[in-house]
């Protein structure tokens, strides 16, 4: 049954709009009284279905009977046939469903029910007749003839078989009823079958019964399937697209790790089949007497052509031979599946770690469930995991989200992880499956019965031993490198072999150990992973591989200056896992040099990725170690206190003070550290309105950027000089200095300066009242930003936009933009500068647009945040915004505004959720102007 159908059939018209998480609870309360009878509820491409050891429900029962029965009367065997026909017939007391006719999926059910049965009746009258025992024949067709009385195939085989008896009289009359009714009831003629037949009744010219094929019994007969102790979760997506596959023959094969869920699937889409007819064989292939089973049963299957002249209704049901576990094919067996193969009317459904690599084999790959939060609710892989918890766990879902993380999705790590809740807490099992991985779950005990080997240690090892020797080889070096990384990468630290590279990757992701992403980069999955590594004697990647990532960030990085800094963050950034994995590596092995030379090379690449906060963090830690470099040590702390600046930390100018003092005394070499530390100290100083320090400063990183003669490193004190004219209020010197940086990144091609330089001009011109100015260049500024990955620089770019659009009076779509700013600070880069930044544009809106409940709560909670950051609102505001303050604060007066206010004062970070879910906009009285509590008329008209 369909989600929708059962929500139908438990709410009705009104369902509640907890409907979707209400029924994924039953389903899962109805699993777990389910599972001790041996019934589970699987997930298919049509809905939920009760799956069960032996198929004794009884509709199952007869679909399975009747299959059965057709496949004997392919094969010959007409009194097995009947039997089996007999035994589904049997099976029937009255019409399907009885008492269910309220549930909305009885109609159809009951349909397809009765349907089958008038098939299955007359299928079985012919089977009879050809048997030669015409009278029960009649006595099955006068049955299907009252069952489906409008059915002219019931009638004609009920004639035929009275005219087969010798009753030649009645077999007329037969044909006249079937004539009446169907003209009475229908106002139809009957088909050319029936009067066909009766031409040849008539005549005396109906065919003789045809002799009958050689009966060939497949022995032993069709096996059970197994129920897989995997539940068949988040698999409809890979069903609908097995579905259409499985009506043609030839050969399917599902790939993947042992214990991602192959036979569930196999199963679950195999007995989807036989449900519908289909004749299905299961066979299992994990052990030699399954091998040699296999192929008595394949040598039938082969054979079995040679005897029998199928029909065009037969040949339309394509039969299924379902080859579980079958890795160890080879010899005979391989022989004679190739000589299947060639039948065309057989589909094998083939489940195996690597494909087959026949010609026009269907290739299906099973990966890991998808985990990790999503807006729908839990994740397919938490959804399993919390089906397997011990009875009376709360299913805490952040500890949830957390294990399945840790266990990358693989079905049957979540299920033997959700059984240690037997006697452990979630919390407590998140933080042992975080360290110490999939040894944490599968320990020495540990036994799988859905897989032929003992453990999930088995199963990888048996997997990495079939592997060629040049995958072996690329399987060590991917498992130096952690999480996921470019081909580039991996073309680096395994040499000049790429022919064996690229087979090793190709094997490698054909066994499911090796994971492909896009723009060709890969992960070695954690399972494969751990287990290479615990081969190892030191248990750890190989220190060599550290020198070559530091090769090869240091010969990107210079790219991140210049016109192609965007393709060359790209590129950092595709290897950002394996980049910080040596970074903590050469931390962790004592490899100073190479942590140091790291931190330097990865300063511009943290600063361009929006990383300011990882980046300071991973600084701090190098700069802490034994540094046998004093100047490598001061220029860190000066690189991480300049970060930390960028995200406006308190204190950071303290720190930077003293630091760039400690510089200047020992001597440091002047570089781009050294200055940019100067023009972030000067930067902080203006924003706090120091301005005798802030031109100090500033002036100090003019000198030290002369003398260096580096005209990247004048520019850099150029630009700041703009920067604390703009604190200052000289907002036309700022505007010129901007402009120059501008047609000078313009010739360089640096979109970093670019970028920066551009917002700085915008912020000018704002100040200036030069609106249209304002919006082409912010215009520009968004262009460029494009090819920027989301961060502080990115929501620079988004609130000067905003500023300029809220100046030109397009508050809606400013409004799109600063609700990106605060949704970017929130997800991943907190900012309470801009953040503050972002509420107080957005209050002029509202205020401009007389929304004035609004616009006081925005306004309040801008001051607190800026009050944080030791400043003050009226200072910081453009004029603009200024002008909409002072407009609300006639309107309604200070002290009402504070009064309003204070939600946004008391709780700005509630403000700003309320802001990006939007539910802000939508206060009752927040389309009304705020003047109807103070009693004071509107300045002027809404909306102009």
């Amino acid at each position: 049954m369909t989600p929708e159908s059962l929500t139908d059939a438990l709410w009705g018209a009104f369902p509640p709009t907890s409907a979707k998480n209400s029924l994924q609870l039953h389903v899962s309360g109805l699993r777990k009284l389910m599972v001790p009878n041996g019934v589970s509820v699987d997930w298919t491409t049509a809905g939920y279905r009760l799956a069960t050891p032996a198929l004794y429900v009884d509709a199952m029962e007869f679909r399975r009977s009747v299959a059965e029965a057709h496949a004997a009367t392919m094969t010959g065997s007409l009194a097995h046939a009947s039997g089996l026909f007999s035994q589904a017939m049997n099976l029937w007391r009255g019409m399907p469903c009885q008492g269910l006719e309220h549930l909305p999926f009885h109609l159809q059910f009951s349909m397809d029910l009765v349907a089958a049965k008038a098939s299955a009746l007359c299928e079985w009258a012919r089977c009879l007749m050809n048997e030669g025992h015409f009278e029960r024949s009649i006595e099955v067709a006068e049955e299907a003839s009252r069952f489906s009385p409008y059915d002219e195939h019931a009638w004609g085989l009920l004639a035929l078989g009275r005219y087969r008896a010798g009753r030649q009289s009645e077999s007329l009359a037969t044909i006249q009823r079937a004539k009446r009714l169907l003209a009475s009831e229908l106002g139809l003629d009957p088909g050319p079958e029936l009067q066909e037949l009766e031409g040849q009744i008539l005549s005396h010219s109906v065919p003789p019964i045809q002799e009958q094929p050689i009966a060939v019994v497949l022995d032993p007969p069709l096996s059970a399937f197994p129920v897989p102790s995997v539940t068949l979760v988040g698999r409809d997506e890979l069903l609908l697209r097995l579905e259409p596959m499985l009506q043609n023959p030839g050969v399917i094969t599902l790939t993947g790790l042992g214990g991602v869920g192959k036979t569930a699937i196999a199963a679950t889409a195999a007995t989807g089949l036989q449900v519908n007819g289909r004749p299905v064989t299961y066979l299992d292939l994990s052990t030699a007497h399954g091998m040699s089973s296999a192929l008595a049963q394949l040598e039938s299957i082969v054979e079995a052509p040679k005897a029998v002249r199928l029909s065009e209704e037969i040949l339309s049901a394509v039969p299924v031979c379902v080859l579980d576990n079958a890795d160890g094919i080879d010899g005979a067996l391989e022989t004679r599946l190739k000589v299947l193969t060639q039948f065309r009317h057989l589909l094998l459904l083939v489940t195996r770690r690597r494909p087959l690599g026949w010609k026009d084999e269907r290739v299906i790959r099973i990966d890991p469930l998808p985990y990790g939060p999503m807006p729908t609710g839990p994740s397919p892989a938490a959804t399993l995991f919390m089906e397997g918890l011990a009875p009376g766990i709360d299913p805490e879902i952040h500890a949830v989200e957390a294990i399945c993380m840790s266990l990358e999705g693989l079905p049957l790590a979540l299920l033997f992880a959700a059984r240690r809740t037997r006697f452990m807490s979630l919390d407590r099992l998140a933080s042992s499956v975080g360290a110490s991985g999939f040894a944490s779950v599968f320990g020495s005990k540990a036994r799988s019965n859905t897989e032929p080997f003992g453990s999930l240690d088995a199963i990888v090892g048996a997997t990495v031993a079939a592997l060629e020797s040049g995958s072996l080889s690329v399987l060590e070096r991917c498992a130096d490198i952690m999480g996921w990384t470019t081909y580039g990468l991996l073309d680096s630290a395994f040499g000049p072999n790429s022919s064996v590279l690229i087979d090793g990757l190709e094997e490698l992701c054909d066994s499911g150990l090796l994971e492909a992403g896009p723009y060709d980069t890969y992960r070695l999955r954690r399972v494969a992973r751990e287990y290479v590594l615990a081969a190892r004697q030191e248990n750890r990647p190989d220190p060599f591989i550290t020198e070559i990532i530091l090769a090869h960030v240091a010969a990107i990085v210079p790219g991140l200056f210049g016109p192609k800094a965007a393709a060359a963050l790209q590129r950092l950034s595709l290897d950002h896992e394996p980049i910080i994995g040596a970074l903590a590596a050469a931390i962790r092995d004592g490899q100073h040099e190479s942590a140091v030379a790291l931190a330097f090379s990865l300063g511009r690449y943290w600063l361009l990725a929006g990383q300011l906060k990882e980046g300071r963090q991973w600084i701090e830690r190098v700069g802490s170690l034994s540094l046998a470099s004093d100047s490598d040590r001061i220029r860190l702390s000066i690189l991480g206190a300049t970060f930390g600046s960028y995200i406006n930390e308190v204190g950071c100018e303290v720190q930077l003070n003293e630091l760039l003092e400690q510089a200047s005394t020992m001597g440091v070499v002047i570089d781009r550290i050294i200055v940019n530390g100067w023009c972030a100290l000067a930067a902080m100083e203006a924003h706090q309105n120091l301005q005798a320090n802030a031109d100090l400063h500033a002036n100090k990183a003019a000198i030290l950027a002369e003398a260096s003669e580096d005209p990247s490193l004048i520019a850099l004190a150029r630009d700041l000089a703009g920067h604390v004219a703009a604190y200052r209020g000289d907002h036309d010197r700022a505007l010129a200095l901007a402009l120059e940086g501008i047609d000078a990144a313009r010739q360089s091609g640096d979109a970093y300066d670019m970028l920066n330089l551009l917002t700085a001009a915008v912020d000018n011109l704002v100040r200036l009242d030069r609106i249209p100015e304002a919006l082409a260049l912010s215009r520009e500024a968004l262009e460029h930003a494009s090819s920027f990955e989301s961060g502080p620089l990115v929501s620079t770019v988004l609130l000067l936009r905003a500023d300029a659009l809220t100046a030109d009076g397009q508050i809606h779509e400013a409004r799109g933009y600063l609700t990106e700013v605060l949704r970017i600070s929130i997800d991943s880069h907190p900012d309470p500068l801009g953040t503050a930044d972002a509420l107080y544009i957005l209050a002029a809106g509202a205020a401009r647009e007389m929304r004035d409940l609004i616009a006081a709560r925005l306004f309040e909670a801008a001051r607190s945040f800026l009050a944080d950051c030791g400043l003050d609102l009226e200072s910081r505001m453009a004029g603009h915004c200024s002008r909409e303050y002072d407009a609300l604060s006639q309107r309604l007066g200070n002290a009402l505004i504070s009064t309003l206010g204070i939600g946004g004062r008391s709780d700005p970070q509630k403000v700003v959720f309320s802001v990006v879910s939007g539910s802000i906009w939508s206060v009752e009285s927040a389309s009304y102007p705020a003047q109807k509590y103070a009693g004071h008329p509107p300045l002027r008209a809404p909306g102009s």
